[in-house]
């Protein structure tokens, strides 16, 4: 006999017939068990309740971290862009100073680039000029010794102040402390002191001529590469690098010539 039906036989003995202690046996039994259903069901129901409550404020514990692990990702973005930023800025600000550095070298070579091309042309002009006055009384010189010419049918002061001034123009032009021009200095004085002597000689002037043309294409054509290396290069060259240009395009012009 069960739980229930022993409580029948206690409380109700021989005053009920079997048939009824069976129904109220059952009756019991299904009573019993509703009521352990529902214990059960109210147990699983606060195990859930906690487990929910559990799993909540485990999730209210992870949201709470993500967060603020989200504030400090984002404030090292915000850092990291704003250190980036800055280092743009500061960029930008020094490329915006070396662009105008290099305009203003770009400027200053084209400006001498330009007025050295004036030089140039003045330089080329002076020696097409003492060369055309010298040629000019070497030949007067050797018409009065071949006795073409009389010597005193001539007047020598005229052209002979030209010369000099035509010097005195290629002197002040070039730069006297270079070599080449310390030599075409020297030329011009034995070019003149030959046409002014006594005893001219053609083939020695006309050796002179040969040196002194010479000299005057090496500095033309040098100072004309110089221009164009200093333009390529947005900066003006000095010392060896002006002695090199000048014994490079002598080396060129002399090989030519052999």
């Amino acid at each position: 006999m069960d739980f229930v039906g022993f409580l029948i036989e206690v409380f109700l003995g021989n005053e009920v017939s079997k048939e009824m202690k069976v129904a109220l046996i059952a009756a019991g039994a299904s009573v019993f068990a509703a009521l352990i259903a529902l214990v059960g069901t109210v147990v699983i129901g606060i195990k859930n309740t906690n487990s929910a409550k559990a799993i909540a404020e485990e999730n209210i514990k992870i949201t709470k971290e993500l967060a603020k692990e989200n504030i400090k990702i984002t404030k090292a973005i915000a850092e990291e862009n704003t250190k980036t930023a800055i280092e743009i800025a500061a960029s930008t600000e020094q490329i915006g100073k070396e662009n105008i550095i290099s305009l203003d070298k770009r400027r200053l070579i084209d400006t001498i680039s330009i007025q050295r091309i004036e030089w140039i042309n003045k330089l080329r002009n002076a020696f097409v000029e003492f060369n055309k006055l010298t040629h000019t009384q070497s030949m007067i010189i050797f018409a009065i010794q071949m006795k073409s010419l009389d010597k005193s049918s001539y007047d020598f002061r005229e052209p002979y102040q030209n010369v000099i001034a035509s010097k005195n123009n290629i002197e002040l032009l070039i730069n006297p402390t270079e070599f080449f021009s310390k030599m075409l200095t020297y030329y011009l004085d034995c070019t003149i002191n030959e046409i002014l002597s006594d005893d001219f000689k053609m083939p020695k002037y006309s050796e002179y001529k040969k040196t002194l043309s010479y000299i005057q294409q090496v500095i033309l054509k040098s100072e004309w590469k110089r221009i164009k290396i200093e333009t390529e290069k947005g900066e003006i060259i000095r010392g060896a690098e002006v002695e090199n240009l000048f014994e490079e395009i002598a080396k060129n012009i002399d090989e030519k010539n052999i």
